[in-house]
């Protein structure tokens, strides 16, 4: 469940009986190790349609087009039942060279490519509240997302990296902005934010409401 579907659980439940506790993130383990950071964009979920990677190859070819991000690479974690029409479709854009398909990962395989790109993205056109990006946050990543689930409730409603779903020449658009741009600072706030001690006072805040009630 995300925070964008409060308001239905509030006209059943009412408001008082509501309180968002988030998914939390390990930031001793995603964290920023101060690596150099490679040409490398990466995009993490099982290769479904729900996650919009046919998207987000289309947007990284027209990003291939221009010189200066020819030296890119779009490294894609996960399996799924998609992989042969992703694959095959970077064939028929002509950007297979520059395609990284690494299948599902061990946890700090995981965290040792995200220490190491530049960019995370989200392409999907349908989440709840993504876990996997408050991991590329924590992991030091510039970061842009499509406007979907509680993408607005992490990142807030002015982050300039939150795009349109389903548009490939937006999210083109907004990665070769980020990678252009100096990462935006508040991500590390967003990061502790979203920590698990964060999440934990969370828990011990209802806990104690209710010991009060009983």
């Amino acid at each position: 469940l995300g925070s964008h579907m409060r308001s239905g659980l509030e006209r059943i439940h009412g408001k008082k009986k509501i309180l968002e506790i988030y998914n939390g993130v390990d930031i001793a383990q995603f964290k920023d190790i101060g690596l150099k950071r490679e040409k490398t964009i990466i995009a993490i979920g099982s290769l479904k349609k729900e996650k919009g990677f046919d998207y987000l190859l289309k947007a990284f070819s027209l990003i291939m087009k221009e010189k200066k991000f020819s030296e890119y690479k779009l490294i894609i974690v996960g399996e799924g039942e998609l992989e042969k029409n992703l694959k095959d479709l970077a064939h028929e854009l002509v950007i297979e060279q520059n395609i990284i398909f690494v299948g599902q990962l061990a946890r700090e395989k995981v965290i040792s490519y995200l220490q190491r790109s530049e960019l995370f993205v989200l392409s999907s056109v349908s989440e709840g509240f993504p876990k996997v990006l408050l991991e590329g946050i924590s992991s030091g990543c510039k970061i842009v997302s499509t406007d979907v689930g509680s993408i607005r409730t992490i990142l807030g409603t002015k982050f300039s990296g939150i795009v349109p779903i389903k548009n490939d020449l937006s999210l083109s658009k907004a990665i070769k902005n980020v990678i252009e741009s100096d990462r935006d600072k508040n991500l590390d706030v967003i990061a502790k934010r979203f920590s698990w001690d964060q999440v934990k006072q969370r828990y011990q805040m209802l806990y104690d409401n209710e010991k009060l009630n009983d």
